[in-house]
């Protein structure tokens, strides 16, 4: 019989699943994984380090998310990275 593990859930927002285009400040661009209230999590080609302060942009069908955050984490894979961002703000245009 395995082991039951716990696993203490930190986040404060329901996160869902996106796939849409990003477009950073710095003019790289990704692809969202998912997104919530609070944070977003995209892949790009270029790194960023934890800390960094990023302004991105989310471009849905009828509509765009211009966002400011903090990177909390990075994750390196084959040829990109994963990282995720606590949001300070975000705006609907």
């Amino acid at each position: 019989m395995g082991a039951l593990i716990m696993h203490e859930e930190r986040r404060r927002a329901q996160r869902y699943r996106l796939e849409a285009p990003v477009a950073l400040q710095d003019g790289s661009t990704g692809m969202t994984r998912n997104i919530s209230t609070e944070g977003i999590y995209f892949e790009t080609e270029r790194a960023h380090s934890i800390g960094d302060t990023v302004n991105l942009s989310v471009h849905l069908r009828e509509a765009s998310i211009q966002c400011e955050g903090r990177v909390v984490r990075l994750e390196q894979g084959e040829d990109k990275f994963g990282i995720a961002v606590d949001l300070t703000s975000y705006r609907f245009d």
